[in-house]
């Protein structure tokens, strides 16, 4: 939104069972942008794809509580401002999270994260998710 280009994001994930209580989630995503030709000023921006993979292991509690622990990286999007061209972002942050189904439809949880590397980005030294989501 805003940014006077196309976009297109191609976010695969694998789900699998290590054991009844055990799972692990992988995932990726690979966003190519389209050149922004009415920038500021009328110069050109041109966006390098980006890229995200992401891992959670998964104990589940109950069919209600889950716990997880995991970790993601990012790194790519350098933007070309007329015949300047920026650095590609990269970050790594590790997180941890605890999700409670309230009763069937509702959801609640909470992620903890840290940025263990950041090149060319705000190193963020704590972040807090709180969610609660309505299923339907």
């Amino acid at each position: 939104m805003g940014s006077n280009r196309w976009s297109v994001a191609v976010q695969p994930g694998f789900l699998f069972n290590i054991t009844p209580k055990w799972s692990v989630d992988l995932g990726g995503d690979v966003t190519i942008y389209g050149h922004n030709r009415h920038g500021l000023g009328g110069v050109e921006v041109e966006k390098d794809a980006s890229y995200t993979a992401l891992g959670w292991v998964n104990y589940n509690a109950s069919d209600k509580t889950m716990f997880s622990a995991g970790a993601t990286a990012s790194w790519g999007g350098a933007e070309t401002v007329g015949s300047i061209k920026g650095a590609d972002v990269e970050s790594t942050t590790v997180r941890a999270a605890w999700s409670q189904m309230l009763n069937p439809t509702t959801q609640f949880l909470m992620e903890v994260g840290h940025d263990v590397d950041a090149q060319n980005t705000f190193k963020r030294d704590t972040t807090l998710t709180l969610r609660l989501a309505k299923f339907f």
